[in-house]
């Protein structure tokens, strides 16, 4: 859960049964989100080789689509 709203982290759903270190390309395959935007406009995605970054929702939303993130 996000320790300050209390939302949980969402999960890929597209990974569910598969091994994350099969993943052609670890450092973009995102693992879980944040379901909110932050205040500042962006939200935290950490991704399957173990790196968090914060996007803005433009980039999150392209990086969503490519993914196929429903």
């Amino acid at each position: 859960k996000h320790p300050q709203g209390g939302d949980e982290y969402q999960t890929n759903p597209n990974l569910c049964g598969r091994k994350t270190t099969r993943s052609a390309d670890p450092a973009s395959t995102v693992l879980f989100y944040e379901m909110s935007v932050a205040p500042n406009g962006t939200r935290a995605v950490l991704f399957a080789d173990g790196h968090v970054k914060r996007l803005s929702e433009n980039d999150w939303q392209g990086l969503k689509k490519a993914q196929r993130i429903p």
